[in-house]
C-alpha cells in the first residue's frame, strides 16, 4: 500500500483507503489502523507511558493519542505527506459509521431486543427506564461514552459483578464471569441477583452497535437517550448456568497470575483451564514467567449442574424406595 500513496494525491488516496482487503474483511484503512495499533503497543516505551494513566478514562485517552502519534509519523516520514493523516482519520471515522448504520438496519429488520444488566428491578429504575447516564470508558471503541450499555444476546448481557460507586452491573460481552471475592457462597440457585432488562431495538432510540476503528465489532450497542424496558428476565445461578454462562471464583491474591495463566487463551480455553483448576487444586500451575503456584477455583457452573444432578438421583433412588 506505501508504493500507492507516494505516488498518489488526498483524493487518491483516499480510494486506496476506501479498497476492501482481497483475502480479509478489512478495508485498507482499516488494516492500516491494526497495524499503527500493533506498532504502538509493541513499543516498551509506550506501554511504560500507559502505565502513568490514573484510570480507564485516561488510559482510553493516551491509547488514542499514541497510536496518532504512531500514524502522523508514519504518513510524514515514510509517505512524505503528514496532510494524509487527517485524511486516514476521518474515512477511518466514516467507515465507522457505515458498519453502524448496516448492523443497526439488519437488526431493526429482525426485531432484534437488547439487554441490560442491572441489581434494581423496574418498578425500582427511576422513571421505569433505562437512564443514558452512566459513564463509562471504552477501551474497545477508543472513546468515553455516557448512556446505556447493552447486548443482542440475554446471555451477553449477564454480570454479576457491580459498577465501583453505582448502582448498575458491570456489562460484560461474553459467556465468563470471573470473581475476586466471596459474594456467591450460600445464595440459593433460585435466589434473584438481578435483573436483565430488554428493550426492542428502534430507529429513534439512539442506539448504535460498537464498532472499533480497526473495523472490529464487540457485541455491544450503546445510546445516551433514555430508553424503554419491554422485557424483564431474573438473574439466579440457575438462569446464569442454564444460559451457558460460566462462573469461576478465586482469591485476589491469584489474580496476577490467573491473567498470565489466561492470556492469549479463547473463552473455551479459559473455561477448560478453569475447570481443570476447581477440579484439581492440589495441581501446580507455571506461567511462561516460571512462577508456580496452586490455585483454588470455585466453579459455580459445574457445581449448580452437580448439585441439580444429585437432587435428581436423590429423588429417583426415593421413588425407588417407596413401598408400593
Amino acid at each position: 500500500m506505501s508504493e500507492y500513496l507516494k505516488k498518489y494525491s488526498k483524493e487518491t488516496a483516499l480510494k486506496v483507503f476506501q479498497k476492501q482487503e482481497e483475502n480479509g474483511d478489512k478495508t485498507f484503512a482499516q488494516a492500516l489502523y491494526s497495524r499503527f495499533m500493533h506498532e504502538t503497543f509493541n513499543n516498551p516505551e509506550n506501554n511504560k507511558k500507559l502505565k502513568t494513566a490514573q484510570n480507564a478514562r485516561e488510559s482510553v485517552a493516551l491509547i488514542s493519542a499514541l497510536i496518532k502519534e504512531t500514524a502522523d509519523k508514519y504518513f510524514s516520514l515514510v509517505m512524505g505527506n503528514p496532510e494524509l493523516s487527517e485524511v486516514f482519520f476521518q474515512e477511518l471515522e466514516t467507515q465507522r459509521q457505515a458498519k453502524q448504520d448496516k448492523i443497526k438496519q439488519d437488526a431493526l429488520d429482525n426485531g432484534v431486543v437488547l439487554w441490560h444488566a442491572t441489581p434494581l428491578s423496574k418498578e425500582e429504575l427511576d422513571g421505569g427506564v433505562l437512564r443514558g447516564t452512566t459513564e463509562r470508558p471504552d477501551l474497545m471503541w477508543e472513546k468515553v461514552f455516557t448512556g446505556v450499555c447493552a447486548f443482542p444476546h440475554s446471555n451477553g448481557a449477564y454480570a454479576i459483578k457491580k459498577a465501583k460507586d453505582e448502582q448498575d452491573f458491570a456489562c460484560k460481552g461474553e459467556n465468563l464471569v470471573r470473581l475476586t471475592d466471596n459474594r456467591l457462597d450460600g445464595k440459593r440457585p433460585n435466589e434473584v441477583l438481578g435483573y436483565i432488562h430488554g428493550h426492542k431495538l428502534t430507529p429513534s432510540d439512539g442506539f448504535v452497535p460498537t464498532v472499533a476503528l480497526d473495523g472490529t465489532v464487540a457485541g455491544e450497542w450503546t445510546t445516551e437517550k433514555d430508553v424503554s424496558i419491554d422485557e424483564t428476565k431474573e438473574v439466579t445461578l440457575n438462569s446464569l448456568r442454564q444460559n451457558g454462562v460460566h462462573i469461576f471464583a478465586f482469591d485476589k491474591n491469584d489474580n496476577d497470575m490467573i491473567k498470565k495463566l489466561a492470556e492469549n487463551k479463547s473463552i473455551e480455553e479459559q473455561i477448560s483451564l478453569f475447570e481443570d483448576m476447581a477440579a484439581h487444586p492440589e495441581r501446580t500451575y507455571v506461567d511462561k514467567e516460571g512462577n508456580s503456584r496452586k490455585i483454588k477455583v470455585k466453579d459455580y457452573y459445574n457445581q449448580d449442574k452437580n448439585q441439580v444432578n444429585m437432587m435428581m438421583l436423590a429423588s429417583t433412588k426415593s421413588y425407588y424406595k417407596t413401598d408400593r
